[in-house]
């Protein structure tokens, strides 16, 4: 059904991006990913490109958002958002994250706090063992950043 699609959709959103990204929770991934959508979606439909992929890109390319990848075969525009201190994701391109969405700690005294909690991403890691020994941490998820998170069997299927 299409709700049952829907559902499938969602959970693998939640599992595949939001768990791991900073997002208090579903709630909050799903309301932070609507609320980034509206200025792509308000660019491409100012554009007259409303059924043209490619007049999307173009519209998209000339905005000036952080534009990270385009997949013609599936028609899906990627755009790049780091999560700052609060866990509130902003538009920047990978270059600029340490900038835009430097952590508080960071902000505060120049070194991050190296712990995880469950709903909140870590440190940042590149994979393997990066995270061992960290407090909370179970392991380094796909976004870079040491999770609290256990790697459930969805999840793996998805990482």
């Amino acid at each position: 059904t299409a709700r049952g699609r829907l559902l499938s959709f969602e959970r693998h959103e939640w599992l595949r991006h939001g768990s791991c990204a900073g997002a208090h929770n579903e709630d909050d991934f799903f309301e932070q990913v609507c609320s980034l959508s509206r200025l792509p979606l308000q660019i491409m439909g100012g554009s007259g490109a409303k059924t043209n992929f490619k007049a999307m890109v173009a519209a998209m390319r000339k905005s000036g958002l952080p534009l990270y990848a385009v997949d013609y075969h599936n028609k899906q525009i990627e755009l790049s958002v780091c999560a700052s201190h609060n866990g509130r994701w902003k538009f920047a391109a990978p270059s600029r994250f340490s900038d835009v969405c430097r952590s508080e700690s960071e902000t505060n005294s120049g070194v991050g706090e190296l712990v995880c909690k469950r709903g909140h991403r870590g440190p940042r890691c590149n994979g393997g063992a990066g995270c061992a020994g960290l407090a909370g941490c179970t392991r380094c998820a796909h976004s870079g950043f040491c999770t609290a998170e256990p790697l459930t069997a969805t999840a793996a299927l998805v990482e």
